[in-house]
């Protein structure tokens, strides 16, 4: 297992992962809402660009390198505390 920077051509393969509102809050907290959008998914990875940043997010890949994850790191810094969230792919 490795991880990769999350980048916009992995949204419709996390979006994928999260198909319901228990899901995205689960996941994501009360903060966002279902369905997951682009602007959402594209904040994530603004917030990565922060100094210092608010969310780190990676996905997890394989041997083969197939998406099997999304692994998320949201930092609150004042308060010295952070959230690690992780949809994955649902078992066939």
């Amino acid at each position: 297992m490795n991880l990769i920077d999350f980048e916009t051509k992995h949204f419709p393969v996390l979006r994928s992962w999260l198909s319901s509102e228990r899901d995205v809050v689960q996941w994501g907290g009360p903060d966002l809402t279902y369905p997951i959008t682009d602007d959402q998914l594209e904040q994530m990875i603004i917030d990565g660009t922060t100094a210092p940043p608010k969310r780190l997010s990676w996905m997890a890949v394989n041997a083969t390198q197939a998406l099997v994850g999304h692994i998320q790191l949201a930092v609150d810094w004042r308060n010295g505390v952070a959230r690690m969230q992780i949809p994955r792919q649902s078992a066939p």
